[in-house]
């Protein structure tokens, strides 16, 4: 044995299926898998499809069990919240709930945290590949408060002035301001805020 493997055969791995089967009805997607991920190691789960490779990722972030063996996340269940706590995961593909609002989402997944860090130091509102708008926290909160937004968008004032909830509407280059009651409503409705 070379001094590599003899030293990650001695080192706890950092994740571990030991002899690991899972079934889905009829489907055997796992059966009797070994498999450990050390320290620094990259791996790669490669396969067709209904081979397994999301089967693992499940059992590793605690999302499913096994059927029969046994799954580790740093020497712990992966079922416990400060074994997953020391993880990330990338999902292939997600979606997000239709009816929350930004901020609303990054509280929910800032809250899975014991300590989680601000929600942000500087926001910046992008559309069509441009930025509308770029401020602390607290500068878009005071732009919104003070009912005034100021935005970039490609249509014209006339056609802004026209909307009821715009109140005045100002032009300078690129730059639209909307100053009126519900200012705030209106950038919602257009998604700016």
């Amino acid at each position: 044995m070379n001094p590599v493997t003899a030293s990650r055969a001695a080192a706890t791995p950092h994740a571990r299926l030991a002899c690991v089967s899972r079934r889905y009805g009829r489907v055997r997607a796992l059966d009797r898998v070994d498999l450990a991920v050390h320290a620094g190691e990259v791996l790669a789960v490669l396969g067709p499809n209904g081979a397994g490779k999301s089967t693992v990722i499940a059992l590793l972030t605690g999302l499913r069990r096994p059927d029969e063996g046994r799954v580790e996340l740093f020497g712990r269940d992966p079922g416990d919240a400060a074994a997953r706590r020391s993880i990330g995961v990338m999902l292939q593909s997600a979606a997000l709930p239709d009816t929350l609002r930004i901020d609303e989402l990054i509280r929910l997944h800032s809250s899975y945290y014991p300590a989680p860090r601000p929600l942000a130091d500087r926001i910046v509102v992008l559309a069509g590949g441009r930025v509308l708008a770029e401020d602390t926290p607290g500068g878009i909160k005071a732009r919104v408060a003070g009912k005034r937004v100021r935005c970039l968008t490609s249509l014209s004032v006339a056609v802004l002035a026209g909307w009821e909830e715009a109140g005045q509407v100002a032009r300078a280059g690129e730059v639209s301001e909307i100053r009126g009651d519900r200012a705030e409503r209106l950038a919602r409705q257009q998604g700016w805020l």
